[in-house]
């Protein structure tokens, strides 16, 4: 049995010699304990401590002042005030320092993503709300931060000053994807790859099964997703590309994370319930959900829709919904109330017709604003463009003809010079309110981005859909990681949480 001892809490201005005292204290207590005392991530506080070894016997394991996270301590290498693995923090010295780097990917482990939080808890993780919610940058992190960093347009992130020893949490989120790991040893005074086989330079080989977003609900978080099928532009192909475990797919409303319902001519797995019936007029179900994916329906098809539906579609939005959908799916948009209507100014066949042909091809992404200039880079990175700063939509179509750029933002358009017609662009709703309390987003693409060609939605989804991601994919890809991150104005980068202290 391994006997406790009260923790050390230095007073203010303690002396040099008072400090020498305290370290001798804890050293002796760590010695007499050091098959009770772990470097572990004790989120649990009743977690039995688990026993740190270590291969050098001339190099003591890590010691820990105070195992509880909720109690202070005093680090023995600084001797200042520290709380959990605060405490395991070297003092390096000089330039140097601990620090943990890696690539943050998709659930398929291929894909990098930019704009994840990448941090290490130093606290338990408090459960994500299910369900819609004003997900603002900031509210979805927990765990007090102890050290804290935002992926680049490569993944790539560094975390400084964490610390050292054996089994250090690391958590990875964006939005409500969340997954939580433990690294095996970290290091003191030393750069640690989260993944040590993560050391490839070209994108098209880098991979990692280990700095990744959960495939199922059992390796993490994930967001509620509902998708809705239709004769066109096969969207919800996009889920397992991503690496998403078709174990989480089903239809109609169910535990799993992504539910499908049927559009205008549209099957799925499951044999998908009717969206008009079981899902679009139904403010409370809506609700239950973080992201709408819609699929094009080859026409308006607004026989399945009506006042009711592009009301309870706006509401969800506003109140923090994610909507995403292309091509025929404006009526979610120029139909419904305002200022919805007026964020774009629209041709459509509602409007009279059919809108005239856009040839496809080569279209510039605008990179005025951080966003952009990420999405471009991104591109360029993997390898996602045959021509920098611009991506290929052999299928474009005018329904959206203007613009209003004080309420949202083009993403890739026509000739951006002559103020060019968005092709690709997304809006935080309610609109028209202030950055600081707008809660949902849409993104619309006035193309189809999917081959029907190439993928096949039916009911032995995914087997139809192609696996490999082409150009205009991977641009929807980054486009849905976005939508479900929390949300902030277009205009301002985003940034790690603070540092809990």
């Amino acid at each position: 049995m391994c006997a406790s001892s009260a923790p050390i809490v230095p007073q203010p201005k303690v002396t040099l010699m008072r400090r020498w005292i305290q370290l001798v204290a804890v050293l002796a207590v760590a010695s007499s304990a050091v098959m009770c005392a772990t470097a572990a991530d004790r989120t649990d506080p009743n977690e039995p401590f688990v026993p740190v070894e270590t291969t050098d016997s001339s190099t003591p394991p890590p010691l820990v002042a105070t195992p509880d996270a909720d109690d202070p301590g005093v680090n023995p290498e600084t001797g200042l005030p520290c709380t959990g693995l605060q405490c395991q923090v070297p003092a390096c010295g000089g330039d140097k320092t601990t620090t943990i780097s890696g690539t943050v990917y998709a659930p398929n482990g291929r894909l990098p993503l930019p704009n994840v939080v990448v941090y290490i808890p130093n606290a338990q993780l408090s459960p994500l709300p299910r369900g819609v919610t004003c997900d603002r940058c900031g509210t979805l992190v927990s765990g007090s931060p102890m050290a804290a960093a935002i992926t680049d347009t490569k993944g790539h992130f560094v975390l400084k000053d964490v610390p050292a020893g054996a089994d250090i949490p690391l958590v990875m989120q964006i939005g409500k994807w969340r997954r939580k790991i433990s690294l095996p040893l970290v290091e003191a005074c030393k750069d640690n790859l989260a993944d040590p086989s993560d050391t490839g330079t070209d994108p098209n080989t880098k991979y990692s099964l280990i700095t990744r977003l959960p495939r199922n609900q059992q390796e993490g978080d994930l967001p509620k997703i509902a998708v809705t099928t239709g004769g066109c532009d096969p969207i919800p192909c996009l889920i397992p590309k991503l690496g998403l475990d078709a174990t989480e797919f089903g239809g109609g409303f169910s535990a799993k994370a992504v539910n499908f319902y049927g559009g205008a001519n549209g099957s799925g797995p499951g044999n998908p319930p009717k969206a008009d019936v079981a899902l679009w007029n139904d403010l409370e179900k809506l609700k239950q959900y973080d992201v709408v994916l819609h699929s094009c329906e080859c026409d308006e098809h607004n026989q399945n829709k009506g006042s009711a539906v592009w009301q309870a579609m706006k509401s969800y939005v506003d109140m923090g919904g994610r909507l995403f959908t292309t091509d025929y799916g404006y009526t979610f948009i120029e139909d419904a109330p305002a200022p919805w209507s007026t964020v774009a100014t629209w041709a459509t066949e509602h409007d009279g017709g059919f809108p005239p042909f856009i040839p496809g091809g080569d279209y510039p992404i605008n990179q005025g604003f951080p966003k952009g200039k990420a999405l471009a880079d991104w591109l360029d990175y993997t390898n996602g463009t045959t021509t920098s700063g611009k991506v290929n939509l052999p299928t474009v179509y005018a329904n959206a003809v203007g613009l209003d750029r004080t309420r949202a933002t083009p993403w890739v358009t026509e000739d951006p010079d002559a103020g060019g017609a968005p092709k690709i662009f997304t809006f935080n709703s309610p609109v028209g309110a202030k950055p600081d309390e707008q809660c949902g987003r849409v993104a619309f693409g006035d193309a189809h981005i999917f081959s029907q060609i190439e993928n096949n939605v039916s009911t032995n989804f995914p087997a139809g859909c192609r696996e490999q991601m082409n150009d205009r994919e991977k641009v929807i890809a980054f486009l849905f990681f976005d939508l479900t991150a929390c949300v902030i104005s277009d205009l301002v980068p985003q940034e790690p949480p603070p540092i809990v202290k």
